[in-house]
């Protein structure tokens, strides 16, 4: 799925921080790949933390890196539950 994301994405681009608890995509730092993730808070006017719902760690992002996600793509069954207890 991450390969579809990255090529469909190649042209899309979000101007303004969505809300939190928004689904979104969000390209990697590291490998430049597309991973669903949702908007925790924003840590500044341009970058937020996140976390990343198929793996289940968080990052902090700017607000380049954060793509929409199409409604087919977020209704795909989540691979990782957060664990409230540990982080809230």
């Amino acid at each position: 799925m991450t390969a579809k994301m990255t090529f469909y994405f190649l042209a899309q681009c979000v101007l303004t921080l969505p809300q939190s608890g928004s689904v979104v995509a969000v390209k990697s730092a590291v490998d430049s790949n597309m991973y669903r993730a949702v908007i925790k808070t924003h840590t500044s006017p341009h970058s937020a933390l996140v976390f990343f719902l198929d793996f289940g760690n968080r990052g902090e992002v700017n607000v380049e890196q954060i793509f929409p996600l199409p409604s087919s793509v977020a209704k795909v069954c989540f691979c990782y539950a957060e664990n409230n207890l540990l982080f809230d």
